[in-house]
C-alpha cells in the first residue's frame, strides 16, 4: 500500500470507541465464508504486511480472512463516503482506488492496500472518500463486529502500551502520534533465557529490538585479531539493531542476554514506513561516540546498488531477501497475448535487474507484471517516498526529476524503480505522468518470490569464490556476497594475453581465478607468477595505497594454459566494502618475493598513503556530538 493516503489523515484528539460488551466477545461467533486456495493464500499474505494484524496468530489470521467478504465495484462508485460511518476494514484485492478529502483526490490506494480501520477502531466518521479508479475493483472486507470483537480487544490495550514505551524512547519521541501508534501495533514481544542470543554476528537485518525487562550485552569482533570483544551493555529502555536498516549490512554484534530478558522486536519493513521521520536521528546516532566500533566496522556502506563503483554486473538480491519468502503467498498471474509477452520479455531480458535470470523465471515476472493507466500530470512515484514497485513504460511519456536537476524522458519499452525494489530504498527521483500513461508494474512480494532462487544461486557461487580466493576463507556467507556482486564477470586470458598494464590507470584490482598470471616491472624486469590458490591479486598494492597507475605488466601465463580474472573496480567504497576485514593484511603486501620487494620499495616512497589512512581520516572528519547512544 502507498501510505501517503494515511499519513494526510489528521488524527482526532479525542475519539474512542464504544465499549466492548463482555458476553458480547464470549458468545461471538465469526462468519466463515468459503474461499479458494489461492485468495487464502493472497490475504493471508496481505494481512501478514499490515500493522495490525501482524502480531496475530496464524489461527486468528485464518479467522479474519476467513470472515471476509468479497465486494465489486465499478469505476466511479464510491466505497467509503466522507463523513459516512465506517462499516468495514477493506483489502484492495485488485484494481486501485482513490482517496478523495473535501473533494479533492489526495492519493490513491493500490492492490494490496488497506483503509477503514482507524474508523472502525474509533467509532468515528469516514475521513476520506473512497472511489474505484478502475474498470473493476475488488474489495475485500470484514464487517464491524467481527473487526472490532476480533481485533479491537487486543489491539486497544497493546497499542496503549507500546505507545507509551516509544514515547519513552529519544529515537521515536518526535514522531507523529500516527506513526508511533503503527509502530507499536506492529511490536512483537520476546522473552529470552539467561545467556541466549537475540541476534547474532553475520545475521542480516530484520529485526529491531526494545529491551522491556532485563540486560543485553553487545559482544563484537576485534578489527586486529576476530577475537570476541564486549563493546558495551544495554538496559531497559535501550534499542539496538537500527543502525543495520540504515546501513544495509548483516548485523556486527552478538546480542547476548544477561540474565532473563524481555524485549519487543520491530520488523524493518514497519519501520521504514517512517523512516523520513527518523532518519537523520539515525545518523546522528551513527556518529555518536558510543559508536567508535560500529564506525570502524562498517564505514563503508554496503554497496548493493546498481550503477556504483562502475558496476557493469546486475547486484545481488536485497538483504530483506535473505530470508525465506512467506511459503502462503502465491504470485497472480495475468495471462497476455503472445506479442505482448514477448515484447515484455524482451524488455526484461535488457533489464539490469532481469537479465540474470533463467528462461522460466523470465517468463514468470512476464506473467505477473499488471497494467495500470495514469492520467496526465499525475505523479507515479515522489523522490524520498517509498513506491516498492517496478514499472514498465508501455505508452506514453514520463519525465524523471531528481531534485532541482533537468527533467528526463521515459518513454515506450523504458524502466523505472528497479533500484528502489532491489534495494528496498526510497525512490530516488520524482516520475511524473507527462501524457496518458500505461504501464506495467511487479510488487515487493512477487518480486522476492521470483528473485529467491537467483539468490540461492548467488550463494553457491559467493561460496566457490570463498574457495578459490584463500584470502577470503575467513568471510561470511554475505560477505562473500558483497564481493561476489561487486567482481565483474569472469574473463578468460589465452596464454601470452596482456591482462595489466604498467602506466594504465589503476581502476581495478585483478583476482585470478584459475592458472597464474606473469609480472614484470614497467621496464621488463620479471617479477615472478600470481597464481589462483596463493595470493591471487594484481594491482592490489596500487590501489590499496591510493597510486594512480599500474607500476606492474602482467600477461596469462603459458605454463597453466592461460587464466581467468575478475576485476573489483577500484573505487575507494568498493574496496573498503568488500575488502574491509582483510585490508590491514593486505597492506603488509604479502606477494612472494621478488613482487613484494618491488612493492615494498614502491609504497615507501613518498606522497603514498594506505586506503587505511584514508578511512581512518574520514572517520576522523565526522564530529561525535556529546551524549550516549546505542548500537
Amino acid at each position: 500500500m502507498d501510505p501517503s493516503p494515511r499519513n494526510s489523515f489528521r488524527r482526532r484528539t479525542a475519539v474512542s470507541a464504544s465499549p466492548l460488551n463482555s458476553s458480547a466477545v464470549e458468545s461471538f461467533q465469526s462468519r466463515n465464508i468459503p474461499k479458494n486456495e489461492d485468495e487464502l493464500r493472497r490475504l493471508n499474505a496481505i494481512l501478514f504486511q499490515n500493522c495490525l494484524f501482524a502480531h496475530l496468530e496464524e489461527s486468528e489470521r485464518t479467522t479474519v480472512i476467513q470472515a471476509m467478504e468479497l465486494h465489486v465495484f465499478k469505476e466511479g462508485e464510491n466505497i467509503l463516503q466522507q463523513g459516512g460511518k465506517g462499516k468495514s476494514f477493506c483489502i484492495v484485492g485488485r484494481g486501485q482506488v482513490g482517496v478523495v478529502i473535501n473533494e479533492k483526490r489526495v492519493s490513491k490506494i493500490r492492490e494490496g492496500g488497506t483503509f477503514g480501520e482507524l474508523e472502525l477502531m474509533y467509532d468515528s466518521p469516514c475521513a476520506a472518500t473512497i472511489v474505484a479508479e478502475s474498470p473493476e475493483v475488488d474489495i475485500w472486507e470484514i464487517d464491524s463486529e467481527t473487526y472490532r470483537l476480533l481485533i479491537m480487544r487486543e489491539s486497544i490495550s497493546k497499542r496503549k502500551e507500546y505507545s507509551q514505551l516509544l514515547n519513552t524512547i529519544p529515537l521515536f519521541r518526535e514522531l507523529s502520534g500516527y506513526d508511533r501508534d503503527t509502530l507499536a501495533d506492529a511490536l512483537r514481544p520476546e522473552v529470552h533465557p539467561d545467556g541466549s542470543k537475540i541476534l547474532s554476528y553475520g545475521e542480516e537485518e530484520e529485526w529491531m529490538y526494545i529491551i522491556r525487562e532485563g540486560r543485553v550485552a553487545m559482544i563484537g569482533r576485534s578489527l586486529e585479531s576476530g577475537e570476541h570483544i564486549k563493546i558495551c551493555e544495554f538496559r531497559e529502555g535501550h534499542h539496538f539493531g537500527e543502525l543495520e536498516f540504515v546501513n544495509t549490512h548483516p548485523y556486527i554484534t552478538d546480542a547476548v542476554c544477561i540474565g532473563p530478558t524481555k524485549v519487543v522486536k520491530l520488523n524493518r519493513y514497519h519501520i521504514e514506513l517512517c523512516m523520513s521521520s527518523i532518519r537523520q536521528m539515525l545518523f546522528a546516532n551513527f556518529n555518536n561516540p558510543v559508536f567508535s566500533y560500529y564506525r570502524e566496522k562498517m564505514l563503508a556502506r554496503s554497496l548493493k546498488y546498481i550503477g556504483r563503483a562502475g558496476r557493469r554486473r546486475a547486484p545481488t538480491v536485497s538483504s530483506e531477501s535473505y530470508e525465506v519468502p512467506s511459503p502462503a503467498f502465491v504470485p497472480a498471474l495475468f495471462p497476455k497475448d503472445p506479442a505482448t509477452a514477448e515484447r515484455l520479455q524482451q524488455i526484461l531480458a535488457r533489464n539490469v535487474l532481469f537479465c540474470r535470470l533463467e528462461a522460466d523465471e523470465l517468463q514468470l515476472s512476464v506473467n505477473v507484471l499488471t497494467k495500470r493507466a495514469q492520467a496526465v500530470g499525475e505523479v507515479i512515484s515522489r523522490q524520498g517516498e517509498y513506491e516498492a514497485l517496478f514499472f514498465i513504460v508501455e505508452s506514453g511519456v514520463c519525465s524523471r526529476q531528481v531534485d532541482d536537476r533537468p527533467p528526463q524522458r521515459l518513454e515506450a519499452g523504458e524502466t523505472f524503480g528497479e533500484m528502489e525494489l532491489a534495494c528496498h530504498m526510497p525512490c530516488q527521483a520524482t516520475i511524473k505522468a507527462e501524457s496518458s500513461v500505461v504501464l506495467w508494474t511487479i510488487d515487493r512480494l512477487t518480486y522476492r518470490h521470483i528473485f529467491w532462487k537467483l539468490l540461492e544461486r548467488d550463494k553457491k557461487q559467493a561460496k566457490l569464490l570463498g574457495q578459490q580466493l584463500p584470502v577470503l576463507q575467513q568471510y561470511t556467507i554475505y560477505q562473500l556476497l558483497s564481493v561476489y556482486g561487486l567482481l565483474e564477470k569472469p574473463v578468460r586470458h589465452c596464454p601470452g594475453e596482456l591482462v595489466v598494464q604498467a602506466g594504465q590507470p589503476a581502476d581495478y584490482i585483478y583476482f585470478v581465478l584459475e592458472g597464474a598470471l606473469e609480472v614484470s616491472s614497467g621496464s621488463g624486469a620479471s617479477l615472478g607468477g600470481v597464481a589462483a590458490g596463493e595470493y591471487p591479486l594484481v594491482g592490489d598494492q596500487e590501489v590499496l595505497h591510493c597510486l594512480p597507475v599500474f607500476h606492474v605488466s602482467a600477461v596469462a601465463s603459458s605454463g597453466t594454459g592461460g587464466a581467468i580474472t575478475a576485476r573489483l573496480p577500484a573505487s575507494f567504497d568498493s574496496v573498503v566494502a568488500t575488502l574491509s576485514p582483510v585490508l590491514e593484511r593486505l597492506l603488509e603486501n604479502p606477494h612472494a618475493e621478488p613482487l613484494r620487494g618491488f612493492y615494498s620499495r614502491l609504497i615507501s616512497q613518498p606522497p603514498a598513503q594506505s586506503i587505511l589512512q584514508r578511512r581512518r581520516l574520514a572517520v576522523s572528519a565526522h564530529p561525535d556530538p556529546a551524549g550516549g547512544g546505542h548500537v
